[in-house]
């Protein structure tokens, strides 16, 4: 019961606020000028990390992650924030989608489907 009267309704509310965020990312912060800028900045932030000598990871949330085991050890490392899910670009004649590395699947479909791919 406790599922159905507050996780089902909390995990759809969820969904809907990371669709309108993954939305606005897309819409007003999706060109390649952007994506190059970004790639500069965690460019110089891997620079620091190497200047420190510590191990290196990035800092998403542990809870983002398809494991259920916790990353305490990402708190003794030198963590670089990872910020890139845009599509970047869909190249129809060679049939190839340009991605950054955090784009999920989902994404990807949402992107696709109505192009007429899947």
């Amino acid at each position: 019961m406790v599922i159905f009267l507050f996780a089902v309704p909390a995990s759809f509310l969820f969904q809907c606020l990371q669709d309108l965020g993954n939305w606005y990312y897309r819409t007003f912060r999706n060109t390649a000028k952007l994506h190059d800028a970004e790639v500069e900045r965690i460019q110089a932030i891997v620079r620091e990390g190497a200047k420190s000598g510590k191990p290196m990871c990035t800092a998403r949330k542990p809870w983002k992650t398809m494991s259920i085991r916790t990353a305490e050890f990402k708190s003794e490392l030198f963590q670089v924030p990872i910020n890139l899910r845009n599509i970047l670009e869909l190249n129809t004649d060679r049939n190839t989608i340009r991605v950054e590395p955090m784009a999920t699947m989902g994404d990807l479909t949402h992107y696709l489907i109505p192009k007429g791919y899947a």
